[in-house]
């Protein structure tokens, strides 16, 4: 016949387990504030429809349909919103806030993920553009898309993304909907 012992010996090795539990919980959580400090995100600063106001030369881009990209350096907002009629002329996306130490440059990558856009003169398609970015931490940076040629009104959404390394760190869908004209 098999023994029964007392609930007095069980309760021994499980109170025992539990110490073990919290005393290796107080050191996990110990090295979780050990002066390791994670860097702060890109902030959103504001979104929707923007005019450019300084416009530099075109910056290569070989992951953009058309290889190139515009040079941003100040935008105005025009107006706060996610629904974007699709006009030629129209820039549309948002402005960050970098983090980090100032003086610092902060490195990043944007991608703009679209309904499938053909351009007609190297017969090149695409649904990505994508592109390196950097700027000053601190500061506020505009990542956007301007409608610039009649192929490109193509209604649906459109979907910013910002990447610190591999991780998506901030992400904006706009809706692009067809002119009435």
């Amino acid at each position: 016949m098999p023994s029964v012992r007392g609930a007095g010996s069980l309760i021994r090795p499980v109170r025992r387990m539990k110490s073990i539990l919290i005393a290796l919980l107080a050191v996990a959580l110990a090295a979780c504030d050990s002066g390791v400090k994670t860097s702060p995100s890109i902030q959103l600063v504001e979104y929707g429809i923007f005019k450019k106001l300084n416009s530099g030369s075109d910056v290569q881009a070989p992951g953009a349909i058309t290889g190139a990209r515009h040079a941003v350096s100040k935008v105005e907002l025009l107006e706060h919103t996610t629904n974007v009629v699709a006009r030629v002329g129209t820039s549309f996306g948002f402005l960050v806030r970098m983090p980090g130490q100032p003086g610092a440059v902060v490195q990043c990558s944007a991608k703009c993920l679209h309904p499938k856009l053909t351009d007609p003169s190297t017969g090149r398609s695409s649904e990505i553009e994508q592109w390196d970015t950097s700027g000053p931490s601190g500061q506020e940076g505009y990542i956007g898309y301007t409608l610039d040629n009649d192929w490109e009104l193509v209604p649906g959404p459109w979907t910013f993304q910002v990447f610190m390394g591999s991780k998506v760190v901030l992400e904006k869908t706009f809706n692009v909907s067809p002119s009435a004209n």
